[in-house]
């Protein structure tokens, strides 16, 4: 009966040890929740120099993920570069904002963004600022 008693005892004490883990583990990862945001636009002008505490509050809101977004083929250079300079919470996209494509010819456009694409696959999530914009744009 001794030895039952130290056995059990024994057992009980890892048993607690591994559930307070599992509970740490828990508390950190499943139950407080992780934000991925999937639209900023760092590279701005306004924002550009406010980044350091940008990444601070990321941290304290959970915020673990961030994709700055092309518009132009500067913004999606300017997008690039943070991806690259801060890998553990930037990745970028790459694109041309409806508007910009008045500017540009079409096969400058493809040429200049199939050349960003290629040489940074590996910062790049997505194709975009494209699409539709009828909050800028109001005529066909």
């Amino acid at each position: 009966l001794f030895f039952h008693t130290i056995i059990y005892t024994l057992i009980a004490s890892i048993f607690r040890f591994h559930l307070r883990k599992i509970q740490e583990r828990c508390n950190t990862y499943l139950f407080s929740p992780m934000l991925f945001d999937t639209h900023a636009h760092l590279s701005f002008d306004s924002l550009s120099h406010t980044i350091p505490e940008i990444l601070t509050r990321m941290q304290e809101h959970r915020v673990m993920r961030s994709i700055q977004i092309g518009c132009d083929i500067e913004s999606s250079i300017c997008a690039i570069e943070l991806a690259r300079e801060y890998p553990d919470f930037f990745r970028a996209t790459v694109g041309i904002h409806p508007s910009e494509c008045l500017l540009l010819n079409r096969e400058e456009i493809c040429e200049k963004m199939e050349t960003l694409i290629l040489e940074n696959r590996d910062v790049i999530v997505g194709i975009g600022e494209v699409g539709l914009d009828y909050h800028r744009i109001t005529s066909t």
